[in-house]
């Protein structure tokens, strides 16, 4: 057996990541080595509980021992985080931060997580033994082995603000953005992945479905639990009232807005929680 599921975990992310939160690509003058994608929408996938449950079951029937080492060499710059102020959060130049007017009033902490810049280059063989011995059939292609993928992430905001003791977070940043060698078949890569016999077929169909997984953030969104909002013209996703009881009961909504995420949560119903969130400008 693996010695480390979370591995597995996740070179499967890192994977998928090259392979779904891709965007358009940008300045061809200097695309003749690279392709650089950034997502320009949020959409949705339809996951079910019954989904999440053959996934961890398939995952935890994989056999080998193979160790991150030998999959490949990742390497992580930037970071760091350091508390910060709603003042001088405005400064931050990557990221137009904005603030929910209907707390004006509030004081929030803030911290600020700096730009993060991850590197991987992958070792295609033994990635592929992995993916074989979870029933693959259709692999990565041969030339991204030595490759080197590079994901980009811009400052990332979370204010903290608290309400008749009741905490509300506001999560702010960009869409990642993707470096891609010029030549490496992405779409290989992506069809390699969602072939992949640990996904239920109805998320495969919806996966090997999308048109547009080139230029679209998708997210997972939990059958019956999460449903679609307007905030200000622009489409999120909202759970709502989860939790073991009435008293800490959560709503959370994400929604993408001219190149910035924002996560909204907390304690709070979730009729007020998406005023909060529509006054975020």
């Amino acid at each position: 057996m693996l010695k480390n599921k979370k591995t597995i975990t996740l070179i499967c992310t890192a994977i998928l990541a090259v392979a779904i939160i891709n965007g358009q690509t940008v300045n061809a003058a200097i695309s003749k080595t690279l392709s650089i994608f950034r997502a320009q929408d949020l959409k949705g996938v339809t996951v079910t509980i019954d989904d999440i449950q053959q996934i961890q079951s398939k995952l935890s029937s994989g056999q080998g021992e193979i160790s991150l080492e030998k999959m490949g060499n990742i390497k992580v710059q930037g970071g760091q985080k350091k508390v910060s102020s709603k003042e001088d959060v405005k400064s931050i130049t990557d990221v137009t931060v904005a603030f929910p007017s209907v707390l004006d009033g509030v004081v929030p902490s803030v911290n600020v997580v700096e730009p993060t810049a991850i590197e991987f280059t992958l070792k295609a063989e033994n990635v592929n033994e992995i993916m074989k011995s979870y029933g693959a059939t259709k692999l990565l292609p041969a030339n991204i082995d030595g490759k080197t993928f590079k994901i980009d992430f811009a400052s990332q905001v979370t204010m903290n603000y608290s309400i008749n003791n009741k905490p509300i977070t506001i999560m702010e940043t960009k869409s990642p953005e993707i470096t891609v060698p010029d030549d490496v078949d992405i779409d290989a890569v992506y069809d390699a992945v969602v072939e992949m016999p640990i996904i239920p077929q109805r998320l495969q169909s919806q996966l090997k479905s999308m048109k547009d997984w080139k230029s679209t953030l998708y997210i997972p969104v939990i059958e019956s639990e999460m449903t679609e909002v307007n905030i200000n013209g622009a489409k999120g996703y909202m759970s709502k009232d989860y939790g073991n009881s009435e008293e800490n009961s959560e709503s959370a909504v994400i929604w993408y807005d001219k190149g910035i995420i924002y996560v909204v949560s907390g304690q709070v119903d979730s009729e007020e929680l998406l005023k909060i969130a529509k006054s975020v400008k």
